[in-house]
Order: C-alpha cells, then structure tokens, then sequence
C-alpha cells in the first residue's frame, strides 16, 4: 500500500478520530522553541501537514505557511480550512523549493514513514537543503528502537456526535518480515447519517534509535537538541517521546 493511499477513503473522518490530540500545546512547545533559538524569518514549513490542523494554528500565530503532504484526499479538507496557507503535494523526501524556510515542522510520528535508514538520511538532507541559515528543523519520534514493544497490541477507540459514530481497533505490531519495520492496521467502522461502512487501513512505519537519528543529523549540519514530549525539559531514556530540533 503506499502512502497516497492511507486515510484516503476516510481522510474526512480524521480530525474526528484524533479530536483529543493537544495541537495547542504542541504549537506553543514549537513557538517557545522558536524564540529560544531566536529564529529571525517567520516561513515555516509544515511537511507531512495532514489535514492542517497544525498550519491553521502556526498561521494564526502569524507564521508564513506552507503545507506539503503526500495525501490529495487530506489536502482537500486543508485548503477548506484555511485559505491563507498555501498546501501541495510533495513527501519529504523529494519535495523541493526556491524559497528557504525558517522553521519546518514534521508532527504526529510523520517521521517514522521512512521505512528505513536510507529514506531517513534522504530526508534529513533534504531538510537541511530547505532551511535557511540559522533555520530549525523540529520533529517528534513516535516509535523508538528497543521501546516498539511498549506500543503493541490491539486497542479500541471511539467517536460519537448527533449522526456519526466512529469505532477504530488498532493493531501494533513489529514486522515479522523485518524488525525495523512497524505494522499498524486499523479497521475503522463508520456509521455516518445510518449508514454503515467499513475500511482497513494498513500503515508501515520505520523504527529508529534516537542515537542513530541525532547522528544521521549531525553529519548533515545540524547542531541537535532533544526534548521530552513537547516541553523545555531534556530528553531522557525514561521520556515517552522525543522531540527533535536541529539547528542549522
């Protein structure tokens, strides 16, 4: 399956499923990052921008914005949100620009799409090749080598309003073709106005050390921080999640 296809039947019910993700918080974390690196330019690029929920909330911070997914279906409901930022089709290992960025921003696990170390050096070059001087590249880890275990499993969610009942079960779980892959199957229930449907959607993830991928940075250029989980506390082993920030 390949990544134009994920969430393309039920791109529309995304915000819904992930209704209670802290974007706020997020946004302020990479605000406060911002300024603490005293970054000048205000061009920020939020690659693997999804449905735009993120870009809306940099625009309204007074960010210039642009959105680069690979998903058509999930930039369609962008473009409805907001008519400021400009949204295109690209990926993050060959998407390519004349205008440089400030900031670029790569959320919600985005990075582990690199399915394996090669796709990842691809990107963090081309992160780098976009940046401007003195830019910053921040992007979180949602699945750490030696930690993937933890995230295995089946799990069962749900949303519900007035005519819309969503019911997802995940599945997580390490390849067994390749144990630097990761599997996430979800099948989604959907009963929409009385009618019901299904779908199952099948996500492979790469999974990457945190060392590797502050080495992989550093030998592009980039001087490399590490966060806990969205705030100014340092990254530690016993962190959930790691926040990375290179500058360039």
């Amino acid at each position: 399956m390949t990544k134009e296809q994920l969430y393309k039947k039920y791109a529309k019910f995304y915000d819904k499923v992930y209704s209670k993700r802290k974007y706020d918080e997020e946004v302020k974390f990479i605000n406060s990052i911002v300024k603490n690196f005293r970054v000048k330019g205000k061009n920020l690029l939020d690659m693997a921008c999804g449905t735009g929920t993120h870009a809306k909330k940099f625009d309204d911070k007074g960010f210039q914005i642009t959105g680069v997914d690979v998903n058509s279906e999930m930039l369609k409901i962008a473009k409805k949100k907001t008519k400021k930022v400009s949204f295109i089709k690209g990926s993050m290992q060959s998407f390519k620009s004349k205008k440089k960025f400030d900031i670029i921003t790569c959320l919600f696990t985005a990075i582990n799409y690199n399915k394996n170390i090669s796709e990842l050096k691809t990107t963090i070059k081309n992160f780098y090749n976009l940046l401007n001087k003195n830019g910053i590249v921040i992007f979180d880890l949602g699945l750490i080598k030696g930690k993937e275990n933890k995230k295995t499993g089946a799990f069962f969610d749900t949303y519900s309003e007035k005519n819309l009942q969503i019911a997802r079960i995940s599945h997580l779980s390490q390849s067994g073709d390749n144990p630097d892959i990761y599997n996430a199957n979800f099948l989604i229930f959907i009963k929409d106005k009385g009618k019901v449907d299904f779908e199952i959607d099948e996500h492979e993830l790469g999974i990457f050390s945190v060392e590797g991928i502050k080495s992989i940075m550093e030998k592009n250029g980039f001087d490399v921080k590490i966060y806990d989980d969205f705030s100014l506390k340092k990254y530690t082993k016993k962190s959930k999640r790691p926040i990375f920030v290179g500058h360039k």
